[in-house]
C-alpha cells in the first residue's frame, strides 16, 4: 500500500447498526475476506458494511480517528440514556411496589415474605450492575442521586418490615 493511494474506511456493523469494527484498506473486499477468515466477529456479527473512499492514506487515517470518536460519543451518550432510563425504572417500580404493599390491610405471613423478597431483590446481581453502570456512565451526580435514592428506599422498606414485625399477625394497621 502506497501512502498516497486512495483508500477506503470501512465500517462494520451489526444488524442494529452497532459498530463493531472501523479500519482502512486500499482494497476493501479483500480485506473484509481477511476479516471472515481471521475474526470470529466478522464471520458472526457483521451484517453491514459501509465504505467512504479518500485520496490518500492520511487523509484516510484522520478520518478513521474522527469516526471512532464520534461513534465513541453516540454510544456513550446511547448508553447513559439506557442508565438512565433503568434508574428511573427502577425507583419508580420500587414506589409503586411500596404504595402497593402500604395499601394491605392485613399484616401476616404473606404481607412479611412479601417485603422481605423486596429487600433481598435490593441485594440482587441486577441492582449492583445498575449500581456499578450507574457510576460507570451516568454523569456523577446522577450515579450518587441514584445510589442514595436506592438505598434511602432500601432503609424505608426495612423500616417497614420491622414495623411489621412488631405488629401482632392479622392485627389491622391504622
Amino acid at each position: 500500500m502506497l501512502y498516497d493511494d486512495p483508500q477506503a474506511l470501512y465500517r462494520t456493523r451489526a444488524k442494529d447498526g452497532t459498530l463493531r469494527y472501523v479500519g482502512k484498506s486500499n482494497d476493501p473486499l479483500r480485506r473484509a475476506e481477511e476479516h471472515c477468515r481471521s475474526k470470529d466477529w466478522m464471520a458472526y456479527r457483521a451484517d453491514r458494511i459501509d465504505l467512504e473512499w479518500y485520496p490518500t492514506a492520511r487523509v484516510s487515517l484522520d478520518q478513521t480517528n474522527l469516526t471512532l470518536a464520534a461513534d465513541h460519543a453516540r454510544w456513550l451518550r446511547d448508553k447513559r440514556s439506557e442508565v438512565y432510563v433503568e434508574m428511573i425504572r427502577f425507583l419508580q417500580d420500587a414506589s409503586r411496589h411500596r404504595h402497593a404493599v402500604i395499601g394491605e390491610r392485613e399484616v401476616g405471613e404473606g404481607l412479611k415474605q412479601e417485603v422481605q423478597k423486596v429487600i433481598a431483590s435490593y441485594d440482587a446481581q441486577s441492582l449492583h450492575n445498575l449500581l456499578v453502570m450507574g457510576q460507570a456512565y451516568a454523569l456523577r451526580d446522577v450515579g450518587d442521586i441514584f445510589s442514595q435514592a436506592a438505598s434511602a428506599d432500601l432503609e424505608a422498606w426495612k423500616g417497614f418490615l420491622a414495623a411489621m414485625r412488631r405488629a401482632e399477625p392479622g392485627q389491622r394497621r391504622r
